[in-house]
């Protein structure tokens, strides 16, 4: 395979038409010496006659030299892509500048990309290296340690150690001393940009752990899951963030272990995982993108001081408060994908604060409980062991009325999605169809401030990779089956579901859960909250705890 030019290591701009010494020409020799062009008048060989036609006289040679110096003006304009020639707008070095500021290479804001990995191997031969190639060894595979039940502790998981966040920030600040605000995070103020954790013991207001209560067993469990980050594209975001989940619960190979339907995210196609591409209402700003004008008129306060600290560095260029966000975003997907990112040093932890505060979707949105809603006909019906009799929604009829794709008997069903999905079922609807009442306990949040409490924090909900599990399970101490929320390893209470008890785990008979639900679903009207001709202000002039439109 023909290989392509590595342009961080500058092999590419080294291989274009230009090649470097066009420039080097016109600089004089570093031994100072003088190249000349007339032959050699000490060779003994040369022609008198010859010599004595080749003399030109003054003028002659000041047109010759005038000539010379437009065509290699020509010749460097069009070769040398601005590297020889600096035009009025380029940045030269001055006394007052201590910056280093050169031209950029030619390759520099081109389309090129790195194809890594190659599509196919270079010497592709499969038969000559097959996976399994026998003699596995004398020592077979044991039953699974269950470490979920036998370990002493819950595995949580507490940061990204293969991320670097700056000195600055956290509590390596002021060489070594702990920074202003305590235990910083950096990691935890990026909002739905932040990197998977778990929220720790009591985050959702109950003190339980994940771990199977005592005197119950596990029967069956539904998880929903938001992708990894977002560096590969979006399509490869959920299908790739849904194998690795597969490869980590079942093991490789996966061949026969499991089956993955892999739904179309495409407008004329019912995807309850994409809901927004059958509801209309959710593509209009004005109804579902209303959160931008909280997010915009937040960053206008918490952005003020960053983006006068910011402008005086930049020249040419007058910034924005979007830009600066933009900056913040910058910091959060370039860690993300390389590992660190020079834009996190631009910003003080109190800027960071801000930004998680800085999202504009949620249970305020007026079309965010009837974009859950085709989701959780889908998960009453794996749930009651029942199809789905009517397809009124965003729910798949081909898929869904089909027992080989759309299953009801077994225990374990796992769906990959957006996060913007997660916040319409996982909060809107924890809090709507749902109705878990604890994440709406401040109400509407407000955008000149942050709350000194907030039962509603973007990162501990949404963060790359966050999770819903709804826990099925069998108890001895209970006669009923029981059910159970955890999200991103916090157990959350279900009190707000009318008919679940007060309970110390979060338990609710399956029964009583399940009818709150069908009930809360009658209320729902999809074809006036998505295609419906109805309005409402902009800003804080109108809100919602419930994810609904106003009724007519």
């Amino acid at each position: 395979m023909a290989s392509k030019p590595d342009v961080e290591t500058g092999e590419a701009y080294a291989r274009d038409s230009y090649d470097g010494k066009e420039c080097e020409s016109l600089l004089p020799s570093t031994s100072g010496a003088t190249a000349t062009f007339a032959p050699s008048l000490a060779d003994k060989h040369s022609d008198s006659n010859v010599l004595r036609r080749r003399q030109f006289g003054g003028l002659h040679l000041g047109l010759a030299f005038l000539a010379g110096i437009v065509a290699c003006a020509v010749t460097q304009l069009f070769v040398c892509s601005g590297c020889c020639v600096h035009g009025r707008n380029s940045y030269t070095s001055s006394a007052t500048d201590n910056n280093v500021k050169v031209l950029a290479p030619p390759y520099v804001g081109s389309t090129q990309v790195h194809n890594f990995p190659p599509a196919s191997p270079t010497n592709a031969n499969p038969t000559l290296f097959p996976s399994n190639v026998g003699y596995p060894g004398g020592t077979p595979t044991g039953a699974e340690p269950n470490v979920i039940e036998t370990a002493p502790a819950y595995p949580i998981h507490t940061g990204a150690a293969h991320l670097v966040a700056p000195d600055t920030l956290g509590h390596k600040a002021n060489k070594g001393k702990a920074s202003a605000s305590g235990d910083f995070d950096l990691f935890k103020k990026w909002g739905n940009l932040s990197p998977w954790y778990s929220v720790g013991r009591g985050a959702f207001g109950l003190d339980s752990e994940p771990t199977v209560p005592d005197t119950c067993r596990v029967t069956g469990l539904h998880f929903l899951h938001r992708h990894g980050a977002r560096y590969p594209t979006a399509w490869n975001r959920m299908l790739h963030s849904a194998l690795n989940f597969a490869i980590g619960f079942f093991g490789y190979p996966l061949d026969g272990k499991y089956q993955q339907s892999i739904t179309i995210e495409a407008k004329g196609f019912n995807n309850t995982l994409a809901p927004y591409k059958t509801c209309p209402n959710a593509k209009v700003p004005e109804r579902g993108d209303r959160g931008a004008w909280y997010v915009k008129h937040w960053a206008e306060i918490y952005l003020k001081k960053a983006l006068a600290r910011l402008q005086p560095n930049i020249k040419s260029y007058k910034l924005s408060i979007e830009d600066v966000y933009i900056m913040q975003q910058m910091c959060a997907y370039e860690t993300v994908a390389i590992g660190y990112s020079k834009f996190c040093e631009l910003f003080t932890e109190k800027e960071w604060e801000g930004f998680n505060y800085a999202y504009g979707s949620g249970f305020g949105s007026p079309v965010a409980r009837v974009q859950g809603y085709g989701w959780i006909k889908e998960f009453l019906a794996r749930l009651t062991h029942t199809p789905i009799t009517e397809h009124n929604s965003s729910t798949n009829s081909t898929l869904d009325d089909n027992p080989t794709t759309f299953p009801l008997d077994q225990s374990l069903y796992v769906d990959a999605t957006h996060e913007v999905v997660i916040l319409n079922i996982e909060i809107t609807l924890v809090i709507t169809a749902l109705n878990l009442s604890n994440f709406a306990a401040s109400g509407p949040l407000p955008y000149t401030h942050i709350p000194t409490k907030r039962s509603f924090e973007v990162s501990q909900l949404v963060p790359f990779g966050t999770n819903i599990q709804f826990q099925l399970l069998e108890c001895t101490s209970v006669p009923d089956p029981q059910l159970r929320i955890i999200i991103n390893d916090g157990v959350t209470p279900l009190t707000g579901i009318q008919g679940c008890p007060e309970q110390r785990d979060g338990m609710c008979p399956v029964d009583t859960f399940v009818k709150a639900q069908k009930a809360l679903l009658l209320e729902t009207d999809w074809d006036y909250d998505c295609y419906g001709d109805w309005t409402v202000p902009e800003g804080d002039a109108w809100n919602t705890t419930i994810g609904s439109p106003p009724k007519p």
